[in-house]
């Protein structure tokens, strides 16, 4: 009788209930527990009390331990029913149904202990993370990874949605901003509102090239004068007037009609520029 026998049988007779688990699971389950302990080894690099380090190490073992047995009656389940005493008989007849039920319950219990294993190895493998300081590293990776699809999907939509058809006529008591240069934005028109945030996400009027920050800047409007504000941009933002470069501080600086923008450093060929239109 075959192994592949012996699981159906017991599965349709003797009341087998985690017969999933090492069909499916308990494979996956001991590389993620071998795994997390390898992690914690490469954490513990650096720690320098060997006893914390020794616990450590002892503590994310338990979950290789607690599955280990269901993946190898995974591998051989004639083998393992032998151990408790299970002889697989030649065919079904030969099986004594009070043995096939003492044998799934045992399996059953078997089975447990790897599901309660696989839930430590994914706490073992958090617990190393931040152990060995990579968390930050992830959440870096993360965030890095969530701009990019984002920028990604941004610069589609603004390709589908404004590239084609008439152009927009732009219209605002207290002007607009026309982009003259940019990687993909040329040639757009914004109208001025109090308000407003200039950036690559979470903003109005949105620019994707990569020297503009997430939120670059805020225009406001004062009794009809408009200003803008840079908000801790990482690479700057710079007015240019009458042949002179301002760098605003994060003070709120008037614009006037003909000002040229720069977002990041007015020598930089990267720089988005944009001009402040208000015709009177």
């Amino acid at each position: 009788m075959s192994d592949y026998q012996l699981w159906r049988y017991l599965e349709q007779y003797a009341e087998l209930r985690n017969g999933w688990w090492y069909g499916i699971a308990a494979l996956p389950a001991i590389i993620l527990a071998i795994s997390a302990y390898l992690l914690m080894i490469l954490a513990m690099r650096r720690q320098k009390n060997l006893a914390i380090a020794g616990l450590w190490l002892l503590l994310a073992g338990i979950p290789a331990v607690l599955i280990g047995p269901s993946f190898y009656v995974s591998l051989s389940l004639g083998a393992a029913a032998q151990r408790i005493g299970f002889n697989t008989p030649a065919n079904e007849q030969g099986i004594a149904r009070a043995q096939a039920l003492q044998l799934s319950a045992a399996l059953d219990q078997v089975a447990t202990l790897g599901i309660t294993g696989a839930a430590l190895s994914v706490a073992a493998m958090l617990a190393a993370v931040i152990l060995g300081g990579y968390a930050p590293q992830l959440t870096r990776t993360i965030t890095e990874t969530f701009e990019k699809v984002s920028e990604t999907v941004t610069k589609t939509l603004t390709s589908v949605v404004g590239g084609g058809g008439r152009k927009r006529t732009v219209r605002s008591p207290y002007g607009k901003f026309k982009v003259e240069r940019s990687a993909t934005h040329s040639g757009t028109e914004h109208a001025v509102r109090d308000g407003i945030v200039i950036g690559k996400m979470n903003a109005d009027i949105i620019i994707t090239d990569p020297l503009v920050s997430r939120r670059h800047a805020r225009v406001h409007v004062q009794d009809s004068r408009v200003l803008l504000e840079d908000l801790g941009s990482t690479n700057g933002t710079f007015v240019r007037r009458d042949g002179r470069d301002e760098e605003l501080n994060g003070t709120p600086f008037e614009l006037r009609h003909g000002d040229e923008v720069y977002l990041g450093p007015p020598d930089e060929p990267d720089a988005v520029v944009l001009r402040y239109i208000r015709e009177s």
